[in-house]
């Protein structure tokens, strides 16, 4: 467990109907913002509700609704283009975790000469960037109060992390509403990608005593909004639940570093061009395994939060039941159950697994983890 360093200079603003107060983030004083979203949104009532909210304020928006499962960091410089020449003022993200990586690229580098192919965690950035906003249409993602990118690069066959020094988002909005025109597969999906990750942040070299209780905090919110989300899955108050899951995740994230599952969840949803919330709800189980063998203890103590009564039993004991009990949680029929399930060819394990390798937080796993036994790993749930 390493030293607490903590700083999170965002705003935030949770609660239903939070896009009214985009007049009152960082966009005062701002005349024209670009909004970047992915395609499926550009007809929706929430983009509208976002242009709205903004020109009330007397801000104006050029909608930027480009943003596919195909995209790349190429996608990023056409954009870079377009914002310079609009004299825009501020970036708003809006949409999935492709959408928010490619509105961070943009407002980090509208004043620089770099490209987005050399926007690397050692890359000096020396102009002033944006104001960036986000509203995010997933429940969580481990960069919300980190200054992280996520890009594919311009071949669509590798990804990279990025961490830009001086960089965080001025404002999140969390706004269950903005959740209505994600399917609900999707939502699920998210939700699960979200305890995964709360459970890989737990499980890291890099948790501090604070981002354990966050993180724990995430954990118990997600266990507890799945089957509510199941029965109820357009309830506000169900949505914005699932939110405070994820902030609680997110929050503790900026404390921590995801996993071999995480890297893996995105590396592979960039190759075969899908939503890495699939393929996490595929990789969860295997996760709690892998802790199960790795951090037994750390497993053990999820047990109180669960409910489980394991008073007397050994450590190991105790971490199989709290696997157990949340496997019994994750009985999601509609949702695959394999990577091959969603098209992956089995030779695209070995690339995938080269480039999980290359992630900075794999450093950071409670025990050191080699190539194969990660090829392993991602066969197991193929």
């Amino acid at each position: 467990m390493r030293n607490l360093e903590l700083q999170v200079p965002t705003k935030i603003f949770s609660f239903p109907g939070a896009v009214g107060g985009i007049g009152r983030s960082c966009l005062q004083g701002c005349s024209r913002a670009m909004l970047i979203t992915n395609t499926w949104f550009q007809s929706g009532t929430s983009l509208r509700q976002i242009q709205e909210a903004a020109e009330a304020s007397g801000i104006e928006i050029l909608v930027q609704p480009e943003v596919t499962p195909f995209s790349t960091e190429e996608l990023v410089d056409k954009l870079l283009e377009i914002s310079r020449i609009s004299y825009i003022e501020a970036v708003i993200g809006f949409g999935d975790d492709a959408a928010l990586s490619v509105a961070r690229a943009v407002a980090v580098l509208h004043g620089s000469v770099l490209s987005a192919q050399e926007l690397r965690s050692d890359a000096e950035i020396r102009t002033a960037m944006l104001p960036y906003l986000e509203i995010p249409t997933v429940f969580s993602t481990h960069y919300f109060f980190r200054s992280s990118v996520i890009l594919a690069d311009r071949s669509g066959r590798g990804v990279r992390f990025a961490d830009i020094p001086g960089f965080n988002p001025r404002v999140l909005i969390q706004d269950p509403g903005m959740l209505k025109e994600v399917s609900r597969k999707q939502r699920l999906a998210s939700l699960l990608e979200t305890l995964l990750l709360a459970v890989e942040g737990y499980f890291s070299k890099d948790a501090t005593f604070f981002s354990d209780t966050l993180l724990l905090r995430g954990i118990g919110l997600s266990l507890d909004t799945l089957p509510q989300l199941l029965e109820k899955p357009d309830d506000l108050y169900v949505l914005h639940r699932g939110m405070q899951a994820g902030f609680f995740t997110a929050f503790g994230m900026a404390m921590s570093s995801p996993g071999w599952g995480i890297g893996s969840a995105q590396v592979l949803a960039r190759l075969q061009k899908i939503p890495s919330a699939i393929v996490a709800t595929i990789l969860l189980p295997f996760v709690l395994e892998y802790g199960l063998k790795v951090c037994p203890e750390k497993v053990a103590r999820m047990g109180n939060m669960l409910g489980e009564n394991i008073r007397g039993l050994s450590v190991v004991a105790a971490a199989d039941r709290v696997v157990d009990s949340i496997r019994a949680s994750l009985g999601v029929e509609q949702m695959p159950g394999r990577l091959s399930e969603l098209g992956i060819e089995e030779r695209l394990l070995n690339q995938a697994a080269s480039q999980v390798m290359e992630l900075p937080f794999i450093q950071s796993l409670p025990t050191p983890m080699g190539l194969q036994e990660l090829v392993g790993q991602l066969k197991t749930a193929f």
